[in-house]
């Protein structure tokens, strides 16, 4: 058309920009079609946006697919990246990683304007979408992306930092990145940045810090950062301990699909905090939980089968849920396992199998499952009996917060086995450690808190009739226990736990049979 359509083309070009600039997406579309019907490939992109997110005209994503197709094809970068796009999501179009791949590669390789697709780019290498997954190639994407002032690839880099994948970990660059992206108001940077104060990785741990980080995220519907708001609160950490304001985050995050924090929203359902109690409801959230894979809640549900919360007992549903558990590596499922084998409670009674289960759960230094070692080593169940291998576990059990395990060790050696707190700061250590080592899964670190399993001391442990007659109920002064947990502010939720099986509270059948 010669040098005046190229000025015809420009000139309606410039007019639709103008339109899109005060968003009137009609006049956008009609300037935008007649510099396309003049091959101006920007124009032909743009038509292509307009499509795709219906504006000015109704959505249509295969009309979006064809201009993008248009304008990709004479290497516009954008319309290469936005075709990647609908690739990779089937929108107008049936879904192929392989061919989004191919088409974020190559707007990926435009460096001044690429920043998006090398991103994307760094993401398919990272998941194995339409690639063979390779983290050093997706190392290398996100730092192109990085590099080119991208916000998002800030924070994906800052992630391989974080994790060590693809390079070397370095927590104070990964600090740095997610810093970088939260200033480009990224997504998701808070929580991340939130997620490395709370732990003190890569800058001092800092709870108020994280604790306004948290809120920060969570305020923007971020459903992990309102999870781990409301444990804070629960916690008392960067804030004052506030049930009320635990049970309103962690219910936000979990009604918006969050799965740790309905696992965590049964469990105040449960105790009681921040709620009034109602078990019906525990079951349900946490049940909800489990039948997404939550480990915690796999254990816990298989708990309520298994004591009857909620629903009715059902040794062989709790089984099957602990073996779930168990399988995603909760050990205190083990000693739930191993307590069903002792006292063949939905199986045959195994001894041989409760010792197995009760080790691998005392390998993660589970208290009670150290103390049931003990117990069976001096007894003989399953094994020959062995008062000093019974003396050891009966230490390690102590040493891990259970103080049943000082009456058995009075029983072997003839006297009190000292265990020194040191600082009354220490001593409250005995007690917030169930909470901060036990409870909260940090197996990942995309990871949100769960201190569902709050160290309850379900029941007290079988006392060795047979050789000292001793009566289940002398193995452990509960009532001493709360004021002792009280005078050394233990969180409330341990005291009410202690309260909850005091003397008065004690059933033989919360107590096991006395065998």
């Amino acid at each position: 058309m010669g040098i005046y359509g190229k000025t015809a083309s420009s000139f309606w070009y410039a007019k639709g920009i103008f339109s899109l600039s005060i968003k009137n997406f009609t006049d956008a579309m009609y300037y935008f079609l007649k510099a396309a019907k003049q091959n101006h490939t920007a124009s032909q992109y743009l038509i292509g946006t307009l499509y795709e997110n219906g504006e000015g005209v109704d959505q249509d994503y295969a009309q979006a697919l064809a201009w993008y197709l248009v304008a990709a094809e004479k290497n516009n970068p954008s319309a290469q990246n936005n075709l990647g796009c609908l690739y990779y999501y089937g929108e107008g179009v049936q879904q192929s990683y392989k061919e989004a791949a191919y088409w974020f590669l190559k707007a990926a390789r435009h460096d001044d304007v690429g920043a998006s697709a090398q991103n994307w780019m760094g993401f398919l290498y990272y998941n194995g979408h339409g690639v063979e997954r390779n983290y050093k190639q997706a190392f290398y994407w996100y730092k192109k992306s990085s590099d080119g002032g991208y916000g998002r690839g800030h924070l994906n880099l800052g992630r391989l930092y974080r994790d060590g994948l693809g390079t070397k970990r370095n927590y104070i660059e990964a600090f740095n990145l997610f810093k970088k992206a939260a200033a480009k108001e990224v997504d998701n940077a808070n929580y991340y940045l939130g997620h490395m104060t709370y732990h003190g990785h890569g800058i001092a741990r800092d709870y108020n810090e994280a604790f306004r980080l948290y809120l920060k995220a969570a305020n923007t519907g971020h459903a992990t950062s309102q999870n781990n708001l409301g444990c804070l609160y629960k916690l008392g950490h960067g804030t004052e301990v506030d049930y009320e304001m635990a049970f309103y985050w962690i219910q936000k995050a979990a009604e918006g699909g969050n799965v740790q924090a309905q696992n965590n929203l049964g469990s105040l359902y449960q105790h009681g905090n921040g709620v009034q109690s109602n078990i019906e409801e525990a079951f349900r959230w946490t049940k909800m939980a489990a039948d997404c894979g939550n480990p915690g809640a796999l254990n816990n549900i298989g708990y309520m089968h298994h004591k009857g919360l909620g629903t009715k007992r059902n040794y062989t549903e709790a089984l099957h849920w602990y073996k779930k558990a168990a399988d995603n590596k909760v050990s205190r499922a083990h000693y739930h396992i191993g307590d069903l084998y002792r006292f063949g409670n939905g199986v045959d009674q195994n001894y041989t199998e409760a010792i197995m289960q009760y080790s691998k759960a005392s390998v993660k230094s589970d208290k009670d499952a150290q103390l049931e070692l003990g117990v069976m080593n001096l007894q003989g169940l399953g094994t020959d009996v062995d008062r000093d291998a019974a003396l050891e576990w009966f230490k390690k059990s102590l040493e891990n917060g259970n103080s049943t395990a000082q009456s058995y060790i009075m029983q072997i050696t003839g006297s009190e086995q000292k265990v020194t707190c040191g600082t009354n700061e220490e001593k409250k250590d005995i007690y917030t450690r169930p909470v901060e080592l036990l409870s909260l899964l940090d197996t990942k670190h995309d990871q949100d808190y769960d201190w569902n399993a709050l160290g309850n001391e379900e029941k007290s442990k079988i006392a060795n009739l047979e050789s000292k007659k001793l009566q289940c109920l002398q193995t452990y002064d509960f009532t001493e226990a709360v004021k002792s947990s009280a005078n050394m502010d233990a969180p409330p939720d341990y005291i009410t736990t202690m309260k909850l099986f005091s003397i008065d509270n004690l059933t033989t059948e919360k107590l096991g049979a006395c065998r």
